[in-house]
């Protein structure tokens, strides 16, 4: 079965899966008094198992990808949307009536009640879902969303993974209140932003989705000329999250960060187009 299983990607990759998707639902039962989970592990060690069942999903949607098989795509996403609904929903019985859903870096904890605690993240979820299944069918650029429908498909399946990654962060600490859930959240968020930024350089002018300035849409060349520039101011700010943990600085410089990104992105598109479009060179390094 071993040797099936190697010889096999796909049917090693989904046996992974099972596996894992198996062990972090078994840990939300209870056995006697005592959790099978927090017998056996710490909750950055579950995190990370989590982040490892959202990892190995995505694979295999990048798998089905490369296949082109638009049904395969589908049950990667509703696959997601399962593990983040079940979990909230195994976890709501023997959860506390008060769940932590705000952390700070310097240990305050928010608590909100496990009925809007547990399930506000898997409704999220859903409403993600259906938009973002719901927008190419009302895109305007049609050609041009053909073009990126691959990278569209993985910020659809990224965004659920780490969202799944979130509600099982905050799972945990209702759990493990003492648990440090904070610098991995954040380290989280840093890491999801930046592959965000990464692949919206590759993406076509569209409506839907990057730095939809005016004069973006309005002309190819300018449009690919924002989102690199865009891209880049937006991953040094994750960079700059990721890097703040060092500090206890960490929202304010991430929230200036994003707020001069998008700043420096919107005058550099009038630039652009004026330089291009216009034929007006404001600058002399913009051409």
């Amino acid at each position: 079965m071993l040797v099936f299983l190697m010889k096999n990607k796909n049917a090693f990759l989904r046996a992974g899966a099972v596996i894992l998707s198996v062990f972090v639902l078994l840990s939300f039962f209870k056995t006697g008094v005592d959790y099978i989970f927090f017998n056996a592990f710490e909750p950055v060690q579950t995190i990370l198992i989590s982040y490892v069942l959202s990892v190995v999903v995505g694979v295999l949607f990048l798998s089905a990808q490369k296949k082109k098989k638009q049904r395969a795509l589908a049950r990667s996403h509703a696959l997601l949307f399962v593990f983040i609904f079940l979990s909230a929903l195994f976890a709501y019985f023997p959860a506390p009536e008060f769940v932590p859903t705000r952390w700070g870096l310097s240990g305050s904890v928010g608590l909100m009640q496990k009925e809007l605690g547990l399930f506000f993240i898997p409704t999220l979820a859903l409403g993600l879902y259906i938009l973002f299944r719901a927008l190419p069918v009302i895109a305007v650029f049609q050609n041009a969303f053909k073009k990126f429908r691959a990278y569209y498909h993985q910020f659809l399946t990224t965004t659920l993974a780490f969202l799944f990654a979130l509600n099982s962060a905050l799972i945990f600490s209702a759990f493990s209140p003492d648990s440090a859930i904070a610098p991995l959240i954040v380290l989280a968020t840093g890491l999801y932003v930046m592959y965000v930024a990464y692949i919206t350089r590759f993406i076509g002018r569209n409506y839907l989705f990057g730095f939809r300035t005016p004069w973006a849409l309005a002309h190819d060349t300018v449009w690919a000329r924002t989102q690199k520039v865009g891209s880049n101011l937006l991953m040094f700010s994750a960079a700059l999250l990721i890097v703040s943990l060092l500090n206890q600085i960490t929202i304010p410089v991430f929230i200036f960060a994003i707020i001069m990104s998008i700043a420096v992105t919107f005058v550099y598109s009038y630039l652009v187009y004026l330089a291009v479009v216009k034929k007006r060179r404001v600058l002399s390094f913009i051409r």
